[in-house]
């Protein structure tokens, strides 16, 4: 009975455990954090995974994310960061997502970047994004 009582106090001690872990690591969802934020404080996101959306560019010597189509479609690196891909997206599917807005995970890194260190900072290891699509114009409104 000795041996039986302690085993469901052990049993109910990493149960508890167990839960309280998992309510920390839910404390801790990856924050999601606006372009410009990340352009204007990057000292504050320099080294974490952030969420972070902005207009995808993707050609020669340009992968980035841009704070606006402006910015993208006129080549301002300085409104934008570059964009290291984990791999696991090959490149073929990223250009059919060139010229939209995209949410995207990744590691940010401060300090100019890219192509001859011209843009603002890097998300690097991006591993997940996505995209919505623009709802379509309601003519005779």
């Amino acid at each position: 009975m000795i041996h039986l009582t302690r085993w469901v106090i052990a049993t109910a001690i990493g149960f508890a455990v167990v839960v309280l872990l998992g309510v920390s690591k839910s404390a801790q969802e990856i924050p999601r954090v606006p372009l410009v934020r990340l352009l204007a404080a990057p000292d504050e996101f320099d080294g974490k995974v952030v969420w972070t959306a902005g207009y995808f560019q993707s050609g020669m010597e340009d992968e980035a994310l841009y704070i606006s189509e402006l910015d993208g479609r006129n080549f301002i690196p300085l409104n934008g960061i570059w964009l290291d891909w984990d791999g696991s997206v090959p490149p073929e599917k990223l250009q059919k997502f060139k010229g939209r807005y995209l949410m995207l995970k990744g590691t940010f890194l401060k300090g100019y970047a890219g192509h001859m260190g011209l843009y603002s900072g890097r998300l690097s290891n991006v591993r997940e994004f996505f995209y919505t699509e623009a709802p379509e114009s309601q003519s005779g409104q």
